[in-house]
């Protein structure tokens, strides 16, 4: 199973920080967040370092004020030393997709109460910083096909149809015809990203996607 590379922050103001030191994190961000800005995944999680972690609390802020009303938060999940985790995601697919079935039957012995996704983040943030490798439910919370993280976690990662953006156990016509338009989607963000077009702009709405 591919696994990729978060609290939200109040709002606070920053008026000494000038908004253009940002354009670094705001490629990444289109790079790494290229579906989840589309709309076609719920969550897309990367690496950033970052030696001043109140420049990058700064930043989260403008980041969240520039996309609300789109149906995104950006946050941090965690951090190593000066690696920060940034979590970009639409809370009310996020939402959905904990409830699924075979995600609460991963997720409910694990501690997660996933009919509240803020305690699941908590729970999510606790685990990922107590473990040096990504837990594996991490993926549920990055839109990969519930049927395919359980099945991962029950062949313990051995087998599977293909691998894409995560471990494919089931449809694999199906999963191979996503992942092209995934990949179609993200080297359209490639290209975007390197003209500096304002993350606005990139983010479709919750209503829209």
């Amino acid at each position: 199973m591919q696994q990729r590379t978060l609290y939200p922050s109040h709002k606070r103001e920053h008026p000494s920080i000038p908004l253009l030191t940002r354009d670094p994190l705001d490629r990444q961000i289109c790079r790494s967040g290229a579906l989840t800005l589309a709309g076609l995944k719920t969550g897309s999680l990367f690496n950033w370092q970052c030696a001043k972690k109140a420049l990058l609390d700064a930043w989260i802020d403008q980041v969240n004020q520039e996309l609300a009303g789109r149906g995104l938060c950006f946050r941090r999940l965690g951090m190593r030393g000066d690696i920060h985790f940034l979590y970009l995601y639409r809370p009310r697919q996020l939402g959905a997709d904990l409830l699924h079935p075979v995600a609460a039957r991963i997720l409910t012995p694990l501690g997660y109460a996933v009919s509240d996704p803020e305690e699941c983040l908590t729970r999510l943030f606790l685990r990922l910083n107590q473990n040096d490798a990504y837990p594996h439910e991490i993926g549920l919370f990055l839109g990969f096909d519930p049927e395919d993280v359980l099945a991962y976690l029950q062949c313990g990662g051995r087998g599977g149809h293909c691998s894409g953006y995560w471990q494919v156990y089931g449809d694999e016509e199906s999963a191979q015809a996503l992942f092209q338009r995934y990949r179609k989607c993200q080297e359209c963000y490639r290209r975007l990203a390197a003209t500096g077009k304002p993350l606005r702009f990139l983010a479709v709405s919750d209503e829209a996607s």
